[in-house]
């Protein structure tokens, strides 16, 4: 309905345009009056509604004509009006719904809560985030254990290296583009790197041959084309420092939802219905003048009324809102659907902005059809993806099965990101088999989030990693409140470092804990409770003998030496003389954007090589 009047006093005024869509923004948090006019239509006015300072709303308003209002009142059951809103608020503050009560005669004057009533919200879904790339030696387990799986394309993922680019002042440089050359100078890949400065690179994938030789990296460095070896021992990070700043760009976000909407789908599709404003808001309320646009590719299968669906990003979220509002979920039944045709309409028929940060969010409960004989495959998808700094998170829904968590780990490995998977209560692993279970095998090592949350959380990650630090807000509670979290993600970084020496080391270590370092004098008290924790871990857990701190001082003292001296010059074959010790751990703790990470090395005593590494969040 075009030409009708929305305001609350003389100062705050908007008309509606001609599809009957109104807007008002940035009002202050308080209670309003809101009354509706058009000439012919009854005025409507509602009291006493409460803004949330930061929330969102909409309304649905529909006014009725004067006769028609005459007429109405003969027959008083009647529904005279329908007015609606949808109030999308932080967690813990949602209103309750209100019930539909009889209109009075007269709808001139009306209180807020009588006109109003609000969506239905389905029960919020619970998820855990599993990064293969953080947890790489699992993930080769992983593979090798279901290396008989059928319908799936198998891929070689030994042998991983990362490439790092970061600034003079160690900022990492999103959208940076590298090239992978051999020995002789001949290209074999070429991409750019994501938020954090890096992308990952799977040699045996990426390149149509690789025999393990020498690589090299090439990019721009200072104006000029630089060449570096790159770095295959067993930490495998390649860090490039530009010494100077590349050239600033204003940072803005395209985030496309990528839909399964056969008739499984139905919980998980309304949970995006009812929290979309909620993530937008949240978003924004931490990066406000973050520019950011949604698209979004419905699919189901062939045979279907559609395979796919493509609307191409918005920056509205008002518009994104309605297209998500008219989803339904039918169709499908025959389990795979036609997951590589929407990857194909997200990569070649989306308008990605070149330099944006570029998410992807592929929510399904079933594996891709692979016997369509289709030309461009998930594998495809995943290497263009990479190339092009997409990230493509993969998330599980109620009843995806194995096949199903293979291809979305394998789409989220490559792509530098995570598989998502929605949880019920369970622990431990899942088979998938059965209505709310979700093929996951990637340990007992997770916590449960609201999915929403952590939607949230990964564009607060990725976009944290290029604002400047004091503009990121960064958490630092009091280690003893997280003692579970840390002591389950400390045994992960253990249990990777144990691996890596059980698969190198003939002899059992016999090690020295050096004390993990902070970055940042804000990050001591965590780093002295890490090493407490990693003792325990060491020697309970993982049954590798740790030469004890005391009798490491005293014996070093008696030579007039110093363990932080010793590790300053990389001298450790002292250690090695005087203590038997074959291992030394190397710990230190930093800031990666919004997140807390410890980074652990060790090093071979009597030769200074690095021997196992393993880098996680905290």
């Amino acid at each position: 309905m075009s030409g009708w009047t929305w305001k609350e006093n003389p100062s705050v005024v908007t008309f509606s345009d001609t599809q009957g869509l109104y807007s008002i923004r940035n009002l202050p948090g308080g209670s309003y009056t809101l009354r509706f006019s058009l000439d012919g239509y009854r005025t409507l006015k509602m009291k006493d509604v409460q803004i949330g300072r930061g929330e969102h709303y909409r309304l649905n308003v529909a006014l009725l004509k004067k006769t028609e209002l005459a007429k109405k009142k003969t027959t008083s059951s009647e529904k005279t009006y329908q007015a609606q809103t949808q109030s999308y608020r932080k967690k813990g503050k949602e209103p309750a719904p209100a019930k539909p009560e009889p209109p009075p005669e007269s709808i001139a004057e009306l209180p807020f809560e009588k006109v109003i009533t609000h969506r239905q919200h389905s029960a919020p879904l619970r998820a855990a985030a599993h990064n293969d790339n953080e947890e790489y030696p699992f993930y080769l387990d992983y593979l090798n254990r279901y290396r008989d799986i059928q319908d799936v394309y198998r891929q070689d993922f030994r042998d991983r290296f990362i490439i790092r680019v970061v600034d003079g002042q160690g900022k990492p440089c999103f959208h940076y583009p590298f090239a992978i050359e051999d020995a002789a100078g001949q290209q074999l890949w070429q991409a750019v790197t994501y938020t954090n400065g890096e992308n990952v690179i799977f040699p045996h994938i990426m390149f149509h041959e690789f025999s393990g030789d020498k690589l090299f990296v090439r990019l721009e460095k200072g104006g000029k084309p630089t060449r570096l070896p790159v770095k295959t021992d067993f930490d495998r990070i390649t860090t490039i420092d530009l010494r100077s700043a590349p050239a600033e760009e204003n940072l803005s976000l395209d985030l496309l939802f990528i839909l399964d909407t056969t008739g499984s789908m139905g919980d998980e599709i309304q949970q995006l219905k009812d929290n979309l404003y909620s993530i937008y808001t949240r978003i924004k309320n931490y990066f406000s003048t973050l520019p950011i646009r949604f698209g979004l590719i419905l699919y189901r299968d062939r045979g279907d009324d559609y395979v796919v669906k493509r609307f191409q990003f918005t920056g509205s979220i008002d518009e994104f809102q309605r297209l998500i509002d008219d989803i339904k979920s039918r169709g499908g039944g025959d389990t795979p659907e036609d997951i590589q045709a929407a990857l194909e309409a997200a990569l070649h028929q989306t308008d990605w902005q070149p330099e944006a940060v570029k998410l992807a969010f592929l929510i399904a409960d079933a594996p891709p059809h692979l016997d369509y004989d289709e030309k461009f495959t998930y594998p495809d998808a995943a290497l263009e993806a990479n190339a092009r700094g997409i990230k493509c998170y993969t998330i599980g829904a109620s009843g995806l099965d194995v096949a199903g968590e293979y291809v979305f780990r394998q789409l989220s490995a490559i792509t530098y990101s995570e598989f998502i998977f929605l949880t019920y209560g369970e622990s431990g692993e899942s088979e998938g088999r059965g209505v709310g279970k979700v093929s996951h095998h990637t340990g007992d090592n997770y916590e449960s989030h609201n999915l929403d949350d952590l939607l949230v959380n990964i564009v607060k990650k990725e976009m944290a990693y290029q604002l400047p630090a004091e503009l990121v807000r960064r958490r630092a509670p009091d280690p003893k409140i997280q003692e579970r979290y840390l002591k389950t993600r400390l045994d992960n970084l253990w249990s990777q470092v144990a691996k890596q020496l059980n698969e190198f080391l003939p002899e059992q270590p016999v090690a020295v804990l050096a004390p993990i370092e902070a970055s940042e004098a804000e990050l001591d008290g965590l780093a002295k409770y890490l090493q407490q924790m990693s003792v325990v871990s060491i020697l309970e857990a993982h049954k590798m003998k740790l030469v004890e701190r005391e009798r490491l001082k005293e014996l070093l003292e008696e030579k007039g030496l110093s363990l932080a001296g010793l590790i300053r010059d990389e001298n450790f074959e002292e250690l090695y003389t005087l203590l038997g010790s074959n291992v030394i751990f190397l710990g230190e703790v930093s800031y990666a954007g919004v997140d807390r990470v410890i980074f652990m090395r060790a090093v071979k005593t009597d030769n200074s090589r690095i021997i196992a590494a393993a880098r996680i969040r905290l």
